[in-house]
């Protein structure tokens, strides 16, 4: 052996011995692996990628990336084309591959309540845990709002479904109040058609009547249109004080808002929560000032508990951004499955599906950025929280409280 071959093999001994010293201080002795999946819409407008960053969030905050022995993997999939729209065929390969996946422990998502009418029923068949922060459609957990909702998603008779926010059964006659508040005299509904914008605006549209508001039309877009012309042309000559839209962003919101005053529409625009995104602002190019939306919580920056300041300090400090609708919301999602995955450490030694999902579903409650919460028998926060905002100066700004229930 040569001098140099000599020094090599010192540098390697010496690197080994190092690297022997390190390990152990980030990765336990014969620790184990298990994986959690999240499945968003990781493209276009920003909702999808900020719940995915309150995920993580929680994980950090929370020295979360290893429980006891057990590495905790997050695996990230992406179930949205380029402009965010939400695709069948990827949201059932997420779940597919999740379910078959023998170290998964829970699926985080998705994002859509369209989406979760595909995978829930997957989850439930392979036991595995399902926790969504933004799934608005009641009919996932309750009956009467869809035929054959809820059971058609449960094929085992048991719950494995559990949700963070608050649903549109609540979240639409709020904003049909706050539409009569305003003084709004008649309305006119557009909608995505998919389930939850087909459905809050529906909801929406019911209670509006209710208070004595007038509806003047209802038409469903084609989410893909790149010209509402046609359709707005036929607002425009109803003349309604508001034009509600059911649906996302990804989903033509910013489109519609920049041609409607293009042509003249003088309506206010009000909508759900999916259109509480940065990029509805950005994509609609000044037209957005003034747009009404509701949110099924309290917008980051107003959340008055001691994790939810946490949160909101923590989120900025971390991304140096403002949180989008929902992050708040899936860092409590991630905080439910944290305390569980803890929990069957403690009582079982392992992480497995069966621990997680018995102790999500007898649990009392869970700490949250709005205070403390609970699941209901049929999986839906305890906490009823709606709140109200309007664009100003390029910024959704928070209006006030239209309902708050905790």
């Amino acid at each position: 052996m040569n001098r140099w071959s000599m020094k090599l093999s010192r540098l390697g001994l010496v690197l080994l011995v190092a690297l022997t010293l390190v390990l152990p201080a980030c990765q336990p002795t014969g620790s184990r692996v298990v994986r959690v999946y999240l499945s968003f819409p990781m493209r276009g407008p920003n909702i999808g990628g900020g719940i995915v960053k309150g995920i993580q969030l929680a994980f950090d905050n929370d020295n979360a990336r290893y429980i006891g022995d057990t590495e905790i993997v997050l695996e990230v999939l992406d179930n949205g084309d380029v402009n965010g729209q939400w695709q069948p065929y990827m949201e059932l390969e997420n779940v597919q591959k999740a379910i078959s996946d023998t170290l998964a422990v829970a699926y985080l998502g998705p994002m859509n309540s369209g989406a979760a009418k595909l995978s829930l029923p997957l989850t439930n068949r392979a036991g595995l845990i399902q926790i969504s922060p933004s799934t608005t459609w009641p009919g996932l957990t309750r009956p009467g709002f869809a035929q054959g909702e809820p059971a058609i998603f449960y094929p085992t008779g048991r719950r494995n479904f559990f949700r963070t926010c608050s649903t549109d059964d609540v979240q639409g006659p709020a904003a049909a109040v706050w539409a009569r508040d305003l003084k709004f005299r008649s309305f006119y509904v557009l909608d995505d058609g998919e389930a939850y914008g087909a459905g809050v605006s529906a909801l929406f549209a019911r209670r509006a009547e209710q208070l004595g508001l007038k509806n003047v039309g209802h038409q469903t877009i084609d989410k893909t249109a790149l010209d509402f012309t046609d359709v707005l042309t036929q607002v425009k000559q109803a003349r309604p004080d508001v034009v509600y839209f059911g649906g996302t962003v990804a989903n033509g919101a910013a489109l519609i808002v920049e041609q409607m005053r293009a042509l003249g529409i003088t309506a206010e625009f009000m909508g759900p929560d999916a259109i509480v995104d940065t990029t509805l602002i950005d994509e609609a190019q000044g037209t957005a000032e003034g747009v009404y939306a509701t949110f099924v919580g309290a917008p980051p920056a107003q959340l008055t508990s001691e994790m939810g300041q946490k949160f909101y300090a923590d989120f900025k400090a971390k991304y140096n951004e403002e949180p989008e609708a929902f992050a708040q919301l899936g860092y409590d999602a991630a905080q439910v499955l944290i305390t569980a995955m803890r929990a069957s450490v403690q009582q079982n030694g392992v992480i497995d599906r069966a621990s997680i999902l018995a102790y999500v579903t007898s649990a009392a409650g869970f700490d949250g950025t709005v205070g403390p919460f609970g699941f209901d028998r049929n999986g839906d926060t305890t906490v009823t929280l709606v709140s109200g905002s309007r664009v100003r100066n390029g910024l959704f700004e928070f209006e006030k409280l239209l309902i708050d229930r905790q």
